[in-house]
């Protein structure tokens, strides 16, 4: 009995090319993960609505390149967030940082923008916000802000992805988010007093180098010195000790040195507060020869003339302020009690 033959289908292609297709076919997906895991910037494909996503639990730092503005760098440590520019470094609220996180967990876009002239939206270099976002020393994302514009009542930035030079509207007003300085993140408070809760107050005696310490007597009304050689009124008391809120907010004086600090002091006051830390400050008196050469910082904040007095306080013990108001100044470190050679410094 003849067999019929068993014929199966025949491939289209040649036994060595299919191979060929397979090796192809499997190094391509190889190079791909290998791309999508180790390329330091990924963005979504265009048709999703998601343009970036950060791992914020992973991020170590955050660069901000704002425009005429020096770096600056917010970085994780141990013991939460710092801000570093201009060689100064000052911890960050969380109630500073979470905004900006929240910020940088998930980025949208409206839509894409087509145009040739990307400057004329405010991705020139003198106006572009650079952001770069790290995770330790890898950059894993990096984009640019632009102008900011209002849309049938919708707030939308102009955002450009540099890897892929696309340009898109996403929602809100992002740059103030981004345009921040280490001022911004910096505390102002130089004196949180409550006259009424102050039980001592000491003042430095310059011409004996020892603190004159005054304790309040509620019964007489006035605050007396440990050795009763001393009297002070309380009503005088306390409307001193109610100008010391007027030196918050008063803009640092980073162009201080430092290590002048023991001889250009004045005054140096102690107020005993209710949870016995106790509140120091101490103001200084810059001399004409001590006025530094460079007045960028100063001028940063928007002050035309060098003040004469610097203050520091244990409030606030990171920063030295700048006192605008000559005459609060005198009055506190003078106006209350002296002693015969307190000022004799700033007549000489």
């Amino acid at each position: 009995m003849k067999k019929t033959p068993n014929f199966a289908p025949e491939s289209p292609l040649p036994k060595d090319m299919k191979n060929k297709h397979l090796v192809l076919l499997f190094l391509a997906v190889l190079v791909t993960g290998l791309l999508s895991r180790y390329l330091p910037i990924r963005y979504k494909p265009f048709f999703q609505n998601e343009l970036i996503r950060v791992d914020t639990a992973a991020m170590t730092k955050c660069i901000l390149l704002a425009p005429g503005q020096a770096e600056l760098a917010l970085e994780r440590s141990e013991t939460g967030w710092t801000a570093d520019q201009h060689g100064r470094i000052a911890p960050i609220q969380a109630d500073d940082m979470t905004p900006l996180l929240a910020t940088l967990a998930g980025l949208s876009s409206v839509r894409r923008v087509k145009t040739d002239y990307p400057d004329s939206l405010g991705f020139a270099d003198g106006k572009r916000l650079r952001v770069r976002i790290f995770r330790d020393t890898r950059l894993i994302e990096h984009f640019e802000l632009g102008d900011e514009i209002t849309e049938n009542g919708q707030a939308l930035t102009y955002i450009q992805l540099p890897m892929h030079n696309g340009v898109y509207l996403t929602p809100g007003h992002l740059r103030g988010m981004f345009a921040r300085t280490l001022d911004d993140f910096r505390s102002k408070t130089v004196a949180p007093v409550s006259p009424q809760v102050i039980r001592r107050i000491g003042i430095l005696d310059l011409a004996a180098d020892t603190m004159i310490i005054f304790e309040k007597n509620d019964s007489l009304r006035h605050w007396a010195s440990a050795n009763r050689q001393f009297s002070l009124r309380d009503d005088s008391v306390q409307q001193w000790l109610a100008l010391f809120n007027r030196l918050n907010s008063s803009p640092f004086a980073d162009h201080f040195d430092e290590s002048r600090a023991r001889e250009s002091r004045i005054a140096a006051i102690w107020l005993d507060t209710p949870d016995s830390a106790g509140l120091t400050l101490e103001f200084y008196y810059l001399k004409p020869p001590d006025v530094p050469e460079d007045l960028s910082g100063m001028r940063r904040q928007h002050l035309h003339a060098l003040p004469a007095y610097v203050i520091q306080t244990s409030a606030n013990p990171m920063n030295y302020f700048a006192a605008a108001d000559t005459n609060l100044v005198r009055f506190l470190c003078f106006g209350l009690w002296q002693s015969p050679l307190s000022d004799k410094k700033i007549k000489e």
